[in-house]
């Protein structure tokens, strides 16, 4: 991955790779939370696999996604796959400079697809999970006073 970025221009930022420096056009850095959410706000794009909890984030912040799911891992092919699909970045199990590239090129129209992502956080969950506890709570009022 680092020698495949350093030969794409433009400023990267990688993390997980277990050193912290400039090498070239990209920036190692070390985890920090503080320093991760920030970098990931201000990003134009992420290039990463397909976990869902850095999915779910990118596409809650519009950010679009370069994804490569870790092999043979079910979860992270199919998000990969329906970033894909519904146009939120693009999949592909193997980079070249081509792809990455492909990629960076196509982020405004990633970005003119992320406006019509639906961002309601956890509001829905939580009202259906309320109705369900409410309608539960009541069935089983009734059944005790049986």
């Amino acid at each position: 991955m680092v020698k495949l970025l350093s030969g794409i221009r433009g400023p990267f930022i990688a993390y997980g790779f277990g050193r912290e420096g400039r090498e070239g056009n990209i920036l190692f850095k070390k985890p920090s939370l503080g320093g991760f959410l920030q970098d990931l706000t201000s990003c134009k794009a992420i290039i990463a696999n397909a976990g869902f909890s850095l999915v779910t984030e990118a596409l809650h912040l519009a950010k679009p996604y370069l994804a490569i799911p870790v092999k043979h891992q079910f979860e992270q092919i199919f998000n990969a796959y329906w970033l894909d699909k519904m146009g939120y970045g693009a999949y592909w199990e193997d980079l070249n400079k081509e792809r990455v590239e492909s990629f960076l090129y196509n982020i405004p129209h990633y970005v003119e697809k992320l406006d019509t992502y639906s961002r309601r956080g956890n509001q829905a969950l939580l009202e259906k999970l309320d109705s369900l506890i409410a309608k539960y709570a009541s069935s089983s009022v009734k059944r005790s006073k049986r």
